[in-house]
């Protein structure tokens, strides 16, 4: 539960979509702690890593724009109580558009997400951020060519 003012977990996480989709940096990073557990292993292989909130952005800006559009649907969300404070699921679709010459101008992918949250001075945080993928849809070979169109590498 929040105090006064502040938001509730599930609204951080929410929101954090939204700012992503609309490129609003400051707000996808003022939701998340200063460092980040990172586990997007069911979608690119390798181990979870451990990240500061700054380079997670900064990857994410070296892709994101890339694309000519993004949309992230996340539905419903489900709050329990975790180890560190509160952990949000959300089941959803992240939409990746780019117009292709050569195949779909589509990515889709879906599954799940889980955010663990901790609670400090200016809210809740987001600590750790997972996404379970469950499928994909389209052409996968946008997200090179987004990091191509703003010059950045691999995230």
């Amino acid at each position: 539960m929040s105090t006064a003012g502040q938001k509730e977990p599930a609204d951080v996480v929410v929101e954090m979509f939204f700012a992503t989709d609309r490129r609003a940096w400051d707000e996808v990073r003022d939701s998340f702690a200063d460092t980040v557990r990172l586990d997007y292993t069911s979608l690119n292989g390798g181990e979870p890593v451990m990240i500061t909130a700054d380079d997670m952005v900064e990857a994410w800006k070296g892709l994101l724009p890339g694309f000519d559009s993004t949309h992230h649907h996340v539905t419903p969300v489900m709050t329990t109580p975790s180890v560190e404070g509160t952990r949000v699921i959300l089941n959803g679709t992240a939409t990746h558009r780019l117009s292709s010459a050569h195949g779909d101008s589509l990515w889709i992918i879906g599954g799940y997400y889980e955010a663990d949250l901790v609670a400090g001075v200016d809210g809740w945080k987001i600590a750790r951020f997972t996404f379970v993928a469950t499928w994909g849809s389209g052409n996968r070979d946008l997200v090179r060519l987004a990091q191509e169109r703003v010059g950045g590498g691999p995230s």
